[in-house]
């Protein structure tokens, strides 16, 4: 139970990244060469989620990999904070 919740989370990071950075499904699912469906399903948690798949989207994204372990939303407010 654990494990599927921090994949949905990290599904949602990577879906609002992508969304953040202009980049579609299926231009992020090119750039790190798998399907649009595999995108979709690590975007919902419904896929495991390699290592090495993270690092290659994180490279897309043109972001440092633990930004995916974080949501854009609170980091953009901590910064409008400061």
């Amino acid at each position: 139970m654990q494990n599927s919740i921090k994949l949905i989370e990290i599904g949602n990071n990577i879906r609002k990244w992508r969304q953040l950075k202009g980049m579609k499904q299926d231009g992020l699912a090119s750039e790190i060469e798998i399907s649009k469906v595999s995108i979709s399903k690590i975007e919902t948690g419904r896929a495991d989620i390699s290592l090495l798949r993270l690092f290659a989207i994180a490279s897309a994204l043109q972001i440092q990999v633990q930004l995916l372990f974080s949501d854009p939303s609170t980091l953009v407010r901590e910064n409008e904070n400061s």
